[in-house]
């Protein structure tokens, strides 16, 4: 019986139960929860959105991409025996 799959699925649901999924609640509970509008006046007396408030989203949706990606690549590694 080859225990590769099984671990790899395990190690995957393990590190999206106890990592990608509080730090997706705790996001969203931030984003829809009460919280002050950051917002600023440009240059031109025109508020506009905070600019680090969209660099933390992005990042944070690079960083979760990154790991959906990091994960597709180490289960891949793992269930594709090697040719040759």
């Amino acid at each position: 019986m080859d225990l590769k799959p099984i671990l790899a699925v395990t190690v995957g649901i393990a590190i999206y139960r106890g990592i990608v999924s509080p730090m997706l609640a705790r996001y969203f509970a931030w984003r829809d929860g009460p919280r002050v509008q950051a917002a600023r006046r440009n240059w031109r007396g025109i508020y506009v959105p905070d600019l680090n408030v969209k660099r933390g989203e992005r990042l944070f949706w690079l960083a979760y991409l990154g790991i959906v990606v990091l994960g597709l690549a180490i289960g891949w590694t793992i269930m594709v025996p090697a040719a040759g």
